[in-house]
């Protein structure tokens, strides 16, 4: 039922290499089948929730990460602010239009400072991504 070839992932648009890689070993897991199992035994029913990208306020714009992310993980918050049609860059510069500072950030920071660029922290991209 939960068999899953790794080629059939490929054919998904939006999916890079390490979140087949990931996706591909948690549906290959035991563990985890057997918890999906159990959640469906439950009454747990999972739905398909269609995301409104056409007007955002990450649309279009150039987003840093910097410091340590407390509740997403770095690839996750990369993913998700992509799928609302924002362009990830690794270094701020003044085409930099967010940077989003979790904490220890670093030099990243104060350029962004520097250059007037919008600073949120991890709190204020969740809200705008929920």
């Amino acid at each position: 039922m939960y068999y899953l070839k790794k080629e059939k992932l490929f054919n998904i648009n939006d999916l890079g290499q390490k979140t087949i890689e990931f996706i591909f070993s948690f549906f290959n897991n035991k563990s985890n089948i057997n918890i999906i199992k159990e959640m469906i035994k439950s009454g747990v029913r999972p739905e398909y929730v269609k995301m409104n990208i056409q007007d955002n306020e990450l649309k279009n714009k150039n987003i840093v990460f910097t410091g340590i992310l407390q509740t997403l993980n770095r690839r996750s918050a990369k993913e998700l602010v992509q799928k609302f049609g924002a362009k990830i860059q690794s270094t701020v510069s003044k085409n930099t239009d967010i940077l989003v500072a979790g904490s220890e950030p670093g030099s990243k920071l104060k350029k962004a400072e520097e250059l007037n660029i919008k600073i949120l922290n991890e709190n204020e991209l969740i809200k705008i991504i929920s």
